[in-house]
């Protein structure tokens, strides 16, 4: 199954662009943060049993390949107020394009080493 692509609600004014995160996390929220990349830095290469996640393009650009039994694709992450839920046993990386990219990610469970999986299983 392809990641759900996840709309946020933004307002914009001369003052800036105020992005807001209310009812769009179908899940209750245990952990947040966020990852400054490198040019060409590539996180991830992992997979959760259990941990649902929600990535979110701060600033600059990343790339998030997802990979699953059923599905492989690529998602351009930009400052538009649109995220991606990544479920559970979908083996993914994050590619920072730009010196500047941040990527918030907003978790469904806590740190536990024993939730992930390095190994593709598709």
């Amino acid at each position: 199954m392809a990641p759900k692509t996840i709309k946020f609600s933004r307002f914009s004014d001369d003052r800036g662009i105020l992005t807001v995160c209310e009812n769009e996390i179908p899940f209750t929220v245990t952990r947040i943060f966020f990852i400054n990349g490198t040019t060409g830095g590539i996180r991830g290469g992992h997979g959760h049993l259990k941990n649902r996640m929600v990535l979110l393009c701060l600033s600059g650009k990343v790339i998030v390949n997802v990979e699953s039994q059923n599905y492989t694709g690529s998602h351009i992450l930009t400052n538009d107020g649109m995220g991606i839920l990544i479920e559970p046993e979908h083996w993914h990386t994050m590619q920072f394009e730009d010196h500047n990219s941040i990527l918030l990610v907003i978790a469904s469970e806590k740190f536990d080493k024993a939730d992930y999986f390095y190994e593709k299983q598709l």
